[in-house]
C-alpha cells in the first residue's frame, strides 16, 4: 500500500523530511533466530516444493489449494489450516491472511509462511495455537502477486518494480469502487477476479492484507467519495471496532505503536485509517467489508519493501505476536446458529442487523452461512439484535451482553410468516460467568487516631521528610512493608479500599467523586486523623492515578501507598506526623473502564489508554491556549474530578503515568501547539522544586535517562517543563493550577506501562520514599490566616499574591491559605474587595512553612475614590439612577471636545435616540477600536449605570493627565452605546431577575437579515461603518461570562461545536474581564461559551463576531439585574479595573501596513496570521489591527500582482508589534537564458549574496560546459550533521527548458527574500540548497524556444539519455556519460536528504 521514498543515511542519523521541518530518528536491529531458513527469500517454484511438503507432513492440519493462476499462469496459492482439514466443520469461523499483494513488498510472503510452519509445528505443543487451530479455519495465502514478485530484487527499499502484477497493474485499485461508477464492461486482472470470487463464495469472518513500504495497521474505508488525498478521514459504519482490530495488530507489534518508523510517518498508536494516509481507490479491504460479512485491515509491515534476507528474523520477531492475537479476534463478539422452528433447517442468508445501547443501528450486515452459522465482530457492550430473513419472521433479541472475552454465543429460531404470529421464538445464550477474586488481606493496626508520644511539630515533620529526600543520602528508615504484590481489577480494588477503610476508621474515609462511562464508581479515600472535615490551617494534599487505564504503575502504587500509612500510622513517626497534619485524598484509578480494557505485559501500547468514549482523559480538561475537539466537551471522569478539585481547597497534587521516568511540571502546552519549546508557568521556580523533590529521592529517576540510552531521551535531574518534552493540550495539570489553589506535576514512573505483577514489589521500593516526600512538600512556603480586623472573623476568598510571580490563589472556608514557594525572598500581600491590602515580607527556607497571618481593615468607598476614580463624587452617589443618559453623556463630549464625540445612531418612531459616545485621543490609525455596550435587554441597567460612571473616569482621568488612562485613550478609540432599550422604563428597583418585567429583550434579535426593530438595525449599521475589533456587552443578574459562540455551529470537520477559530483570543479578553470579576466570590469562575450557558441563535455576540469579525464578550456585572441605588458604588468600584484591563489588552497584538514597492495601497489584500482561522480586515488606507494572545506568530500577505511575504513577529502583553508589508511585484515576464547567460546569472547571484551564497561546480558535460551548482545556506560550504541537504536539479533533458529557468527565479526568490520573508529566512537558515539549473548544458544549447514537442536537444552531445543513464543494482553500467558521472560523484559527497527533479512535457 505505502510507495515510501528514498532516505539517505549519514553519520547513522536518518532524516524524515517535512515541509520546513525535520524530526531526527534512529534504529536499532537485534538479530533474533526465526522458525524457518531466513538464508534468502523463496522464489515461485521453491515455495510451491515448501507448501506442498507442508501439506504432505502434516495431513490432518493442512490442506494445501489454489484460487485461480496469476498473468503469467503461477498459481494462488493458499494453505488452509485446522483440526482434521480433510474434515469440514461449519461451526468454526473462517480466517484469512493475504501477502505479497504488491510484489516487490516481500517480508509479508515471507513472514505468511513462517506462519504456516510455525502453526504446524507448535501444534499440540503450545496450548494457545493448539486452541486457535482446533477453533478456527485458517487460510493462508503468502503470494497474491507471484509474477511481480518474481520480477522485484531484494534490497530495493523504496522502488515500484514489482509491484503490479505482469499486466503493470495495481492489485490494490483494481476492485470495484464504492464511491467510483462501475463500467459493465470492465475486465479486471485474473489475480482481482480470483480473489474477488474466493471472497464470495466463502464466509470469511476477519482477514489481513500485509504489506510494505511503512510500518502501520490501516483500516477501512481506504477512499472517500471527495477523493481528497489525504487528511480526509472515511468511516465505516464499525470504525471503533475497525480501530480495535487496527489495534490489537499494533499493540501486539514490537516497534509499530510507535508510529514514527519510517520517514514521513506519524501514526499516532501505529494505526491510521486508510483514506486519512492517502485516497485508495479500489482497494481489497474495502471490498471485503461492502462485499461481504468479512472485516479485513491492511497491515504495513517494514520500511524497506524488499529488506535483505538478514533482516527477515527481526521481522518475524516483531510480527509474530501481533499475527496470533490478531487471528485471535476471530472470537469476539457474538455468534450462533440460526434455524427454522418447525423443520429444525439451518436457514441460509438471513441478515444480522446491529443496535448500539444508544439505540443507533450499525450500519452493516453480516448473513449466515449455508449451515446456518454465524460470526459478527463486536466491541464489548450492550446491543440489540435482530434477524431477518425473506419468508419469516423478524425476532429482535434486547440488552444482548458482549464481553471483551469469547463471543457471547446467540442461536436463533425462526417462525415462517405462514405461521402463526405469535413471537414465541427460542433464543438460547451462552455468556461467560464472572467470578470475582478475594482483596488482598491487610492486618489491622489501628481504628482510630492517636495521641502521638514524641513531639507533634510541623517542624518534626519536614526535619524527617528532608533526611529521605535524597535517595544516595538517605537515613535508614524502618517501616511496616506491604508483602503482596498483585494487579487488582476494578472489583478487587473497590473490596481493597472497602477493607483498609472498614479497618482503620479513625483515620479514613472511603468516598466515590462520580462515576465512570460505565458506571464504575472513581473511589477515593481520605486519610486523616479527622477524615470527613477540614480542619482550619490543615492542608490538603492528592495523589490521582491510572489516567491513562493501561498505565497502572501508578493505580498499583497508591494501592500500596494507602496500606503503607494505615498500617505505619501509630508505629512510625513521620507516617504518624503526615497523616495528623494532612488531609490526604488517594485516588487509585481515574480511568477504570480503560483498566478493565487493558492487558497486562503491554510495555507501550494504547489499548485501554483512553476511557470508553474512547477519549484520552489527559487532553480532555479545559485548555488556557487551545479549544480542541478532545477538550471542548468534558467526559464524566473529567468532569467529576473538576467539581471534586474545586469542592476541596487542595494545595498539591500529582497525576501518576507511565510510560517514561520523569517528573513533568507545567505548563504542558504552549500557544505553539505541536512545538516542543520551555513553556514557562508564573511559578515556574516552585514546580522545578516540587518535581525535583520527587525525582531526587527517587532511585534512579533523577539520573534522567528514563528508558536507558536507546530511547534518545535525557531529562536532567529527572525533570522536565511538560511542553518541552512534547505539547499537551487539555492537560489537567494546568488546569489544576490555573482554575484552583492546587499546584498539580505529573509523574511518569516508568518505561513500562503495564509491567508484570512479578515487577510491582520493585517499582514499590523506587517509588515508596518519593511519593512520602513529595506529599510533605505542601508543608513548605508560607501559609497562614486571613482575618477581619474589625470582627476577628476568617474572610474567604480573599487574594494572596506575591509581587513578582503572576498567580494569585484564595483562602479557604475558615480564611487559611497555604502558598508554596520555591526558597527566597518575597513580598506576600493579602487584598479583599472592600478591604485595605496589606503586605509582608518573607524569606522562605527549605524547612517548614513560614506563617504570615494577614489581618484586614475595611475601606471606605470614599477612600477608594480618592485613591482610584480622581475623587468623582457622582461615582459614588447612592441616591438614583442616571435619568438624564444623553444630556450626560453628550456634555462629556462638549466639555472636552479633544477626545469626545457624541453623536445619534437614530432616532426611533416612538422618538427614542440611541446614542453613541467616542472617546480617544486618535482618531485614526491601525488602532483597535473597542465597543462598550450596555442597555439591551431594558430590565438589567446596571450596565447602562456602570458605563455612565465609566465614562466620567475616562474623561476626568485624561483631563488630569492620568498616565493609565492617557496611554489607553491615546491607543484605542473606545465607542460607548449605552441606552439602547427604551424599554428600560418598564424594569423595576430592585427586581434582580427580571420577573416584573414586561418589555423587550433585544440581545437576541439579530438573527434575521432584515430585522423589523429599529433599535436591532441601529447597531447593525453601526457594526457595519465602524470596523469593532473588540467588544463588550454589560449585562446583570447572572454569575458567568459568555463568549462565542452562543449558539453550536457546524465547523469544517462536520462537528456542531461553541468552539471557534478565534478560542485562544476570546478567551483571553473574557479571562481578562473574568479574573476580577464581581460574583467570582461565589467561587464560580463563570467563563463559558454563550451555548454552555443557553444554545439560543439570534444573539449580537454571535452576529458581531461571524458578520464582522468582532471579538465580543458579556460579563455579567453583577448578581443582580437592577440593583438598588445604595449598590451601585460597589458595584461600580468591582467592574472599573476589568474595564480598563479589557481596553489595555485589546490593544495588544498586531499593526501595520500593507503596499507594494510602487507605492500602491494594497487595501484589497489578504493577510492571515498562520494556524489562525479568521483573515486579518485591511482598511481602505491598507492598515490593519488584529488582536492575539501573548506568543510568537508568521502573518502572511497576499495581494494580487505581487509577490507573496510571511513575517514573524512576537506578541507580548499589552503591546501591539507593528510589521508593515512592502511587497514586490510580482514576476510578469520571463526570458530563456543560454548557458553562457544562465552561468552569468547565476555568478551575479552569488557575487551579490556572498553571505548565503556559494557557486561551485561538480563537473563538465561532453563539450566542456561547466555544470554550476549555486548553494544557498546560512553557512554555505560548511556540512553540519543537523543540517539536511537538499538538492534540485533541472534541465535533464536539454529540449525542457522551462525548468532551468524555474530554478534560476527560486535561486532569485529565496536569496532576495532573505531577511525579509520568515518562512524563507528560517528554511535557508535551517537548510543547505543546491540547486543545478541544467544538468544538460549541451542539450540545452541545441533545444528549440516555443517547440513543446521537439526532441532536438533531448540527449546529452553523444546521444545519451541521461535520465536513463544513472547506475543502478538491477544491470551493470561500465561507462557513464561525463554529466552523469558527475552527479553521482556530487551524490556520493554531500548526504542529501531530499532530492527533487524538474522536467516537463506532462504535470505528473
Amino acid at each position: 500500500m505505502a510507495t515510501g521514498s528514498f532516505v539517505k543515511i549519514s553519520k547513522g542519523i536518518f532524516w524524515t523530511i517535512l515541509p520546513i521541518f525535520w524530526i531526527i530518528t534512529t534504529h536499532t536491529v537485534v538479530s533474533i533466530s526465526v522458525v524457518a531458513k531466513t538464508d534468502h527469500y523463496w522464489k515461485y517454484n521453491e515455495l510451491t516444493l515448501m507448501l506442498q511438503g507442508f501439506e504432505k507432513d502434516y495431513p490432518k492440519l493442512a490442506k494445501l489449494g489454489n484460487i485461480g493462476s496469476s498473468v503469467e499462469g503461477r498459481n494462488l496459492w493458499y494453505m488452509h489450516i485446522t483440526h482434521n482439514v480433510g474434515t469440514e466443520d461449519p461451526s468454526k469461523p473462517m480466517f484469512k491472511y493475504v501477502g505479497n499483494m504488491h510484489g516487490n513488498e516481500a517480508v509479508s510472503r515471507q513472514i505468511l509462511t513462517y506462519l504456516i510452519e510455525y502453526l504446524l509445528k507448535q501444534y499440540g505443543r503450545d496450548e494457545r495455537l493448539t486452541k486457535l487451530v482446533n477453533t478456527t479455519n485458517i487460510f493462508v495465502m503468502p503470494t497474491m502477486n507471484p509474477d511481480g514478485f518474481e520480477k522485484a530484487w531484494e534490497g530495493d527499499c523504496e522502488g515500484v518494480k514489482g509491484r503490479s502484477n505482469a499486466n503493470g497493474a495495481d492489485l490494490n485499485r483494481d476492485f470495484p469502487d464504492q464511491f467510483l461508477k462501475q463500467l459493465t464492461d470492465e475486465r479486471r486482472q485474473p489475480e482481482t477476479e480470483a480473489m474477488m470470487q474466493w471472497i464470495m463464495d466463502n464466509h470469511f469472518v476477519l482477514s489481513a492484507n500485509l504489506h510494505g513500504g511503512s510500518v502501520v495497521a490501516s483500516y477501512p474505508f481506504d477512499d472517500s467519495k471527495s477523493h481528497i488525498l489525504e487528511g480526509h478521514e472515511s468511516k465505516t459504519p464499525d470504525n471503533d471496532l475497525f480501530k480495535h482490530l487496527a489495534h490489537v495488530y499494533a499493540d501486539n507489534h514490537l516497534t509499530m505503536p510507535k508510529g514514527n518508523l519510517c520517514e514521513g510517518d506519524n501514526f499516532p498508536g501505529g494505526v491510521t485509517n486508510g483514506a486519512n494516509w492517502y485516497d485508495v481507490p479500489g482497494g481489497m479491504q474495502d471490498f471485503n467489508y461492502l462485499h461481504s460479512s468479512c472485516f479485513e485491515i491492511t497491515v504495513e509491515l517494514s520500511c524497506c519493501k524488499y529488506p535483505p534476507h538478514n533482516q527477515l528474523p527481526q521481522e518475524w520477531q516483531n510480527n509474530r505476536e501481533s499475527l496470533i492475537a490478531y487471528m485471535e479476534q476471530v472470537h469476539r463478539g457474538i455468534k450462533g446458529r440460526i434455524t427454522d422452528e418447525d423443520t429444525k433447517d439451518p436457514i441460509k442468508g438471513a441478515s444480522i442487523l446491529v443496535t448500539d445501547s444508544n439505540k443507533h443501528p450499525i450500519a452493516h450486515l453480516v448473513e449466515s452461512t449455508d449451515s446456518g452459522y454465524y460470526w459478527r465482530l463486536l466491541l464489548p457492550g450492550t446491543y440489540n439484535i435482530t434477524v431477518v430473513q425473506h419468508g419469516y419472521q423478524k425476532y429482535t433479541i434486547d440488552g444482548v451482553v458482549v464481553t471483551d472475552g469469547p463471543a457471547t454465543i446467540l442461536n436463533v429460531t425462526l417462525k415462517q410468516t405462514a405461521a402463526s404470529d405469535d413471537n414465541n421464538n427460542r433464543i438460547a445464550t451462552d455468556k461467560p460467568t464472572k467470578t470475582t477474586p478475594t482483596a488482598a488481606t491487610m492486618t489491622t493496626r489501628a481504628s482510630s487516631a492517636v495521641t502521638l508520644d514524641y513531639p507533634a511539630t510541623l517542624h518534626s515533620l519536614v526535619e524527617h521528610v528532608n533526611k529521605l529526600s535524597d535517595s544516595e543520602h538517605r537515613d535508614n528508615a524502618k517501616f511496616i512493608e506491604p508483602t503482596q504484590f498483585k494487579h487488582h481489577n476494578h472489583q478487587e480494588m473497590t473490596e481493597f479500599m472497602q477493607i483498609i477503610a472498614n479497618k482503620y476508621p479513625g483515620i479514613t474515609r472511603l468516598y466515590s467523586v462520580g462515576r465512570s462511562v460505565k458506571n464504575r464508581d472513581l473511589w477515593t479515600l481520605e486519610i486523616s486523623d479527622n477524615p470527613g472535615r477540614h480542619e482550619p490551617g490543615e492542608p490538603e494534599f492528592k495523589y490521582i492515578g491510572n489516567m491513562h487505564g493501561n498505565e497502572v504503575v501508578g493505580r498499583e502504587m497508591l494501592l500500596l501507598y494507602i496500606q503503607f500509612l494505615c498500617e505505619n500510622y501509630a508505629h512510625n513517626e513521620l507516617v504518624s506526623l503526615a497523616v495528623n497534619m494532612t488531609r490526604i485524598h488517594i485516588m487509585p484509578t481515574m480511568n477504570p473502564d480503560g483498566h478493565e480494557a487493558s492487558h497486562e505485559g503491554d510495555a507501550m501500547g494504547v489499548n485501554g489508554r483512553s476511557n470508553a468514549h474512547n477519549v484520552d482523559l489527559n487532553r480532555n480538561f479545559p485548555d488556557q491556549f487551545h479549544t480542541t475537539t478532545k477538550n471542548a466537551k468534558q467526559e464524566p471522569e473529567t468532569k467529576a474530578v473538576m467539581k471534586w478539585i474545586k469542592e476541596y481547597p487542595f494545595v498539591l497534587s500529582a497525576n501518576l503515568h507511565g510510560g517514561s521516568l520523569v517528573a513533568n511540571y507545567p505548563w504542558d502546552d504552549d500557544i505553539r501547539l505541536g512545538h516542543s519549546i520551555y513553556s514557562k508557568c508564573p511559578d515556574d521556580k516552585a514546580f522545578r522544586w516540587l518535581a525535583e523533590s520527587y525525582s531526587l529521592a527517587h532511585s534512579t529517576m533523577h539520573s534522567g535517562h528514563p528508558c536507558g540510552t536507546s530511547s534518545g531521551e535525557y531529562f536532567q535531574d529527572g525533570i522536565t517543563n511538560g511542553a518541552q518534552w512534547y505539547s499537551v493540550a487539555g492537560g489537567m495539570q494546568d488546569w489544576n493550577y490555573i482554575n484552583t489553589n492546587c499546584f498539580e506535576i505529573t509523574i511518569e514512573l516508568g518505561c513500562t506501562k503495564y509491567p508484570f505483577a512479578a515487577d510491582l514489589e520493585s517499582y514499590w521500593l523506587a517509588n515508596k520514599y518519593p511519593l512520602l516526600v513529595y506529599m510533605v512538600q505542601l508543608h513548605k512556603g508560607v501559609r497562614g490566616f486571613v482575618t477581619d480586623g474589625l470582627t476577628g472573623l476568617p474572610l474567604v476568598n480573599a487574594t494572596i499574591s506575591v509581587a513578582g510571580i503572576d498567580h494569585s490563589l484564595h483562602t479557604a472556608l475558615d480564611g487559611d491559605y497555604w502558598r508554596l514557594l520555591a526558597p527566597g525572598t518575597y513580598t506576600v500581600t493579602a487584598t479583599k474587595k472592600g478591604y485595605t491590602p496589606v503586605s509582608h515580607s518573607v524569606v522562605v527556607g527549605t524547612n517548614e512553612a513560614i506563617q504570615v497571618n494577614f489581618t484586614l481593615s475595611q475601606s471606605g468607598i470614599e477612600s477608594w475614590s480618592q485613591q482610584h476614580d480622581f475623587q468623582i463624587s457622582a461615582n459614588i452617589a447612592t441616591d438614583a439612577y442616571t435619568t438624564d443618559i444623553d444630556y450626560q453623556l453628550n456634555s462629556l463630549a462638549k466639555s472636552h471636545p479633544d477626545i469626545g464625540k457624541y453623536s445619534s445612531l437614530g432616532r426611533t418612531f416612538e422618538g427614542h435616540s440611541i446614542g453613541h459616545l467616542q472617546v480617544s485621543g486618535i482618531t485614526s490609525g491601525n488602532v483597535p477600536h473597542v465597543a462598550l455596550l450596555a442597555g439591551l435587554n431594558g430590565d438589567d441597567p446596571i450596565g447602562t449605570e456602570v458605563l455612565v460612571r465609566f465614562a466620567r473616569h475616562l474623561f476626568e482621568g485624561y483631563a488630569k493627565k492620568d498616565l493609565g488612562t492617557v496611554n489607553i485613550l491615546d491607543n484605542v478609540v473606545v465607542h460607548m452605546i449605552i441606552n439602547i432599550n427604551p424599554d428600560v422604563t418598564k424594569a423595576m428597583l430592585g427586581d434582580c431577575t427580571g420577573e416584573s418585567y414586561k418589555g423587550r429583550h433585544l440581545e437576541f434579535e439579530f438573527g434575521t437579515q432584515d430585522s423589523k426593530i429599529e433599535e436591532v438595525n441601529f447597531l447593525k449599521n453601526f457594526l457595519e461603518k465602524q470596523h469593532i475589533h473588540t467588544a463588550i456587552n454589560l449585562q446583570g443578574g447572572a454569575i458567568n461570562l459568555r463568549y462565542p459562540l452562543d449558539s453550536k455551529q457546524i465547523n469544517s470537520a462536520g462537528e456542531k461545536t461553541s468552539v471557534t477559530d478565534s478560542e485562544t483570543t476570546l478567551r483571553m479578553l473574557a479571562d481578562t474581564y473574568a479574573n476580577a470579576n464581581l460574583c467570582a466570590e461565589k467561587g464560580v469562575s463563570g467563563v463559558v461559551h454563550g451555548s454552555e450557558v443557553m444554545d439560543r441563535e439570534g444573539s449580537l455576540m454571535d452576529y458581531a463576531f461571524l458578520k464582522h469579525g468582532t471579538l465580543m464578550v458579556s460579563p455579567a456585572i453583577s448578581c443582580c439585574k437592577y440593583p438598588v441605588a445604595k449598590d451601585l458604588p460597589n458595584v461600580y468600584k468591582e467592574n472599573l479595573e476589568p474595564l480598563k484591563n479589557f481596553l489595555e489588552k485589546s490593544r495588544q497584538g498586531i499593526r501595520g501596513t500593507i503596499k507594494g514597492k510602487d507605492g500602491r495601497i494594497l487595501s484589497d489584500s489578504t493577510l492571515r496570521i498562520l494556524g489562525h482561522g479568521q483573515n486579518v480586515s485591511v482598511s481602505s488606507l491598507g492598515e490593519y489591527f488584529h488582536v492575539l494572545p501573548e506568543g510568537q506568530y508568521q502573518i502572511q500577505a497576499c495581494a494580487e500582482g505581487y509577490e507573496e511575504m510571511t513575517k514573524a513577529f512576537t506578541v507580548i502583553p499589552y503591546e501591539a508589534v507593528d510589521v508593515d508589508f512592502v511587497l514586490e511585484k510580482a514576476v510578469s515576464k520571463m526570458e530563456y537564458h543560454s548557458n553562457i547567460a544562465m552561468e552569468y546569472q547565476l555568478k551575479n547571484i552569488s557575487t551579490n549574496h556572498k553571505d548565503i551564497t556559494r557557486l561551485y561546480s561538480i563537473g563538465e558535460s561532453v563539450e566542456k560546459n561547466k555544470l554550476w551548482v549555486l548553494e544557498i545556506a546560512k553557512s554555505p560550504g560548511n556540512h553540519r550533521v543537523d543540517v539536511p541537504e537538499v538538492k534540485f536539479v533541472a534541465g535533464i533533458h536539454g529540449n525542457e527548458m522551462a525548468g532551468p529557468e524555474l530554478m534560476l527565479q527560486l535561486a532569485r526568490h529565496l536569496v532576495d527574500n532573505y531577511r525579509k520573508d520568515s518562512l524563507i529566512t528560517e528554511l535557508i537558515d535551517r537548510t543547505r540548497i543546491h540547486i543545478l539549473p541544467t544538468l544538460n548544458p549541451d542539450g540545452l544549447a541545441k533545444g528549440i524556444k516555443g517547440q513543446c514537442e521537439s526532441l532536438e536537444g533531448k540527449a546529452n552531445k553523444n546521444e545519451v539519455d541521461l535520465d536513463s543513464d544513472f547506475p543502478c543494482k538491477c544491470m551493470k553500467h561500465t561507462d557513464l556519460q561525463p554529466e552523469t558521472s558527475a552527479v553521482t560523484r556530487w551524490m556520493a559527497d554531500i548526504p542529501f536528504s531530499l532530492s527533487i527533479a524538474l522536467q516537463s512535457g506532462a504535470y505528473i
